[in-house]
């Protein structure tokens, strides 16, 4: 009767070892399918380029570039309402002073330009770096995800295995004891 029961705890045993398995790989599987949902957002965060839509108000240098002009126009009024010989020399003058302050502008101009493409790129290269940083921490995550599951799942099967191998020595042993137990009432016959 010990044998028997004995056997029956080891296939309980095995039973549960198995279901514990099941369970782990369950658990996991669920782990990971939020692990994937997280890491999708991430990513989508990540990828958001929130410098790519600035650019440089260009208003303000159009407005500059007119108001030299129209300051150019006033002074050239003026010399002409004056002596051609004034006129002549002035306008020169007029002429050395509006490239310069066009070139000002220009410069200026293409410095924020500059500027803003540097913090655009910028912003690029630290996003791709923190994707960069994302994959290599998932990876890492699966690796040990799929190794303790790999291990767990190993020594439930195990404990499985070995709790049937008991259940089957606990029913060998039943069978040896009521093989025993039919000779001794064969003899007993005789």
């Amino acid at each position: 009767m010990a044998a028997i029961t004995s056997g029956i705890i080891a296939v309980g045993s095995m039973a549960m070892s198995f279901v514990q398995a099941a369970e782990q790989k369950e658990a996991a599987d669920t782990a990971n399918d939020e692990a994937a949902r997280l890491m999708a957002d991430a990513r989508k965060r990540a990828e958001v380029d929130n410098f790519e839509e600035l650019s440089i108000p260009t208003e303000s240098y159009e407005a500059e570039f007119e108001a030299n002009l129209a300051a150019d126009q006033q002074a050239v009024q003026a010399l002409q309402e004056g002596d051609a010989r004034s006129l002549a020399a002035g306008v020169g003058r007029i002429g050395a002073q509006q490239a310069e302050e066009a070139e000002d502008t220009r410069i200026a101009m293409g410095q924020d330009l500059y500027n803003l493409d540097v913090t655009k790129a910028e912003s690029r290269d630290a996003a791709n770096q923190q994707l960069i940083a994302l994959d290599v921490g998932q990876a890492g995550d699966q690796a040990e995800l799929g190794s303790d599951l790999l291990t767990a799942s190993s020594e439930s099967f195990s404990q499985g295995v070995s709790s049937l191998g008991a259940g089957l020595g606990a029913f060998g042993d039943t069978q040896d004891a009521y093989s025993s137990e039919k000779r001794k009432n064969k003899k007993k016959k005789k």
